[in-house]
């Protein structure tokens, strides 16, 4: 059942007044409450002193706390709430590292207001309501990963799974651009997955190309079994990333053995 907006608080942080206040409007608008914050110090010490905020919409570059760091401290407290947005300048690896780090979404600037709200709607969904659906859209692209079990995929360093979608290293595989739709076959011993993505980020690697890929909608067995994974094994990143992980070593709990 999804949570009544007027049971949540949405915190939105940005050093710019403009975009803070039509933000925050949009919100109240459809029924939030909102407080604003303008840069990351300011924006963390209402964090910690008001459980009530369950949603921080905030720009990746902030005064005295950045975004990452604020995604870090807050992941490091609360595991899964508040949910955390984050707006990026297009074409920034930020976005990869912002959803490493547990970020629940990211949006490339300049950004539809309409595409943030639906996100931030989404995430009072449960992840079985909120990938119930497949789009409209049918993928004209596959993308196959096969592994004998989950365990296995993680230890290679060529899969990671995480709260809200995956990465994989692709040797061959025809990968949309970025936003694209893509349909999935993950094949992971008696741990299968199938459904549609959308790719957040692309880059080379030594072995073809490491892709991160959210989950917008898994068949209804395969969702329950990611939901139950979900449960015991609550990993920090939303869609993990092996470069962001083997670049801070502190970071290596990020990555799920399953």
């Amino acid at each position: 059942t999804m949570i009544s907006p007027r049971q949540v608080r949405i915190l939105v942080v940005d050093s710019d007044h403009a975009i803070r206040d039509m933000l925050a409007e949009r919100f109240s608008i459809f029924g939030f409450k909102t407080l604003i914050a303008s840069d990351g110090e300011q924006a963390w010490q209402l964090i910690c002193s008001d459980s009530a905020i369950k949603i921080v919409v905030a720009n990746l570059k902030l005064a005295k706390v950045s975004g990452l760091e604020l995604i870090s401290r807050c992941r490091k407290v609360h595991p899964e709430w508040p949910r955390l947005y984050f707006l990026a300048d297009k074409g920034s690896q930020s976005i990869e590292e912002a959803l490493a780090l547990g970020a629940d979404g990211a949006l490339e600037k300049p950004f539809d207001a309409r595409n943030l709200l639906n996100l931030v709607r989404s995430s009072l969904l449960s992840t079985e309501e909120k990938l119930r659906y497949p789009p409209y859209t049918v993928p004209s692209e596959t993308l196959k990963v096969s592994y004998p079990s989950l365990e296995i995929a993680h230890k290679s360093g060529q899969f990671a799974l995480g709260r809200g979608g995956f990465t994989s290293v692709t040797a061959n595989a025809k990968c949309p651009d970025v936003g694209g739709l893509i349909a999935l076959e993950l094949q992971l011993g008696d741990f299968d997955l199938q459904g549609f993505g959308q790719v957040r980020w692309r880059r080379p690697s030594a072995n073809g190309e490491e892709v991160g890929i959210e989950f917008i909608y898994l068949k209804a067995e395969h969702c329950k079994k990611y939901s139950e994974w979900l449960a015991s094994n609550q990993p920090t990143a939303f869609i993990p990333s092996h470069q962001i992980v083997a670049s801070i070593p502190s970071m290596a709990k990020l990555q799920s053995t399953g």
